[in-house]
């Protein structure tokens, strides 16, 4: 009956929403520990009660650190949100909701991203390594949403790895954590980039277009990440600094119908869906109707937000 009070006592100490709450102390912390072993053994050879009141005092105040620690990670609680579509070589805004216990406020929280570099086979700990930082938060009370900044390294389903929460609050001395394995995966799009000019299909003619000339420039707009290099103002650039792309009026009833085929001067099968990522977002940004004709599949000439993410998926989920 003892046992399993006292099993369960333990487990509401170490377990936050069934995760397990870790703490080591901190390179400061081993640095303090040396300090204070030399500190008593020094009061304990002179035999100096001043000494040891001051050995005691610190080493009491390392202890209380301890727990403060402890209590700063123990006393939150974790909601991953669904995550959004990103573009590769970009951030994935993970959204992530923290709630204190009892409006009790947090400090110092450390958001760390687990890394794919493998562990090493020397340092047994080298796991507490594998993580990269991504986002610092310095006070959180009551509840609060943040967006998390995650990498996107390649196209296609990507799997949210491990999210470190921890927090060296108060004095440094401690390191508190717990782990986070979000159960989600987000889509990611193709990188938007490439040089060649949007093509436009009238009647089933396909020509390409270098801009739709002088006489339809329509003003300049803030430069989009994918916008082609030929549609930078770069006079403008020149004159005031700000980064600025060229803006058309479209002839009004032309459908895109965006193919494979015209892209086949691109050797490489990234820069192909690349360049074709770019190509939706163009002619989205131009309000025009577009399709997209890929080896794995087919998707009919329409235009607005849903039809862009079926165009964008189907980039990124194609397989060789």
């Amino acid at each position: 009956m003892v046992a399993n009070t006292l099993k369960s006592a333990w487990l509401r100490l170490t377990t936050i929403n069934g995760r397990r709450i870790y703490i080591l102390p901190s390179r400061a912390g081993l640095g303090f520990a040396g300090l204070m072993l030399l500190m008593l053994l020094a009061a304990i050879n002179y035999n100096n009660s001043l000494a040891y009141l001051l050995a005691f005092l610190l080493i009491s105040l390392g202890h209380v650190a301890m727990h403060h620690s402890h209590r700063n990670i123990r006393t939150v609680t974790y909601q991953v949100l669904p995550p959004r579509p990103a573009f590769a070589g970009q951030n994935i805004p993970l959204g992530l909701v923290i709630t204190t216990k009892h409006q009790h406020p947090v400090y110092q929280l450390l958001i760390d991203y687990a890394s794919t570099a493998p562990p090493s086979r020397w340092f047994s700990l080298s796991t507490l390594a594998r993580y990269q930082h991504v986002a610092v938060m310095p006070m959180v009370s009551d509840a609060e949403s943040f967006s998390v900044p995650l990498p996107a390294m390649t196209r296609g389903w990507q799997t949210i790895r491990p999210l470190r929460i921890g927090s060296r609050y108060p004095l440094g001395l401690f390191y508190c954590w717990t782990i986070i394995r979000p159960d989600t995966q987000v889509l990611i799009y193709p990188a938007p980039t490439g040089v060649l000019p949007l093509p436009l299909s009238d009647n089933g003619n396909v020509a390409l277009m270098a801009g739709t000339g002088q006489d339809d420039f329509a003003g300049f707009r803030k430069y989009h990440l994918g916008d082609p290099a030929h549609q930078i103002a770069w006079k403008a650039l020149a004159r005031d600094d700000v980064l600025r792309s060229k803006q058309y009026n479209h002839p009004e009833g032309i459908t895109l119908q965006l193919d494979w085929q015209q892209v086949a001067s691109l050797s490489e099968t990234e820069a192909r869906l690349s360049q074709l990522c770019q190509w939706v977002l163009a002619a989205d940004e131009a309000n025009m109707q577009y399709g997209l004709t890929l080896p794995t599949g087919h998707i009919e000439p329409d235009k607005g937000a849903n039809h862009r993410h079926r165009c964008l998926s189907l980039l990124a989920t194609y397989d060789r």
